[in-house]
């Protein structure tokens, strides 16, 4: 199955510049808050760092997004 999504990466700091209402409602943030993943329902700012659906899935299962087995 094809996934066709794209994401893109914000420091915390920077959210005031997500424009909101062309995102999912699914924003996700790194373990230590930092940083936030987006979705985009809809085309981002030609200024955004585009990631595919893999990388974001990879991204999502490090250990800056995910706690281990051995953390829980």
């Amino acid at each position: 199955m094809d996934i066709n999504r794209i994401y893109t990466i914000y420091n915390k700091s920077d959210i005031d510049n997500v424009p909101i209402q062309k995102i999912a409602n699914y924003i996700r943030y790194s373990l230590d808050g930092t940083q936030l993943i987006v979705e985009w329902t809809d085309t981002p700012p030609s200024d955004a760092v585009i990631i595919s659906h893999d990388d974001a899935v990879d991204l999502m299962q490090t250990s800056e997004w995910t706690v281990s087995d051995t953390e829980e």
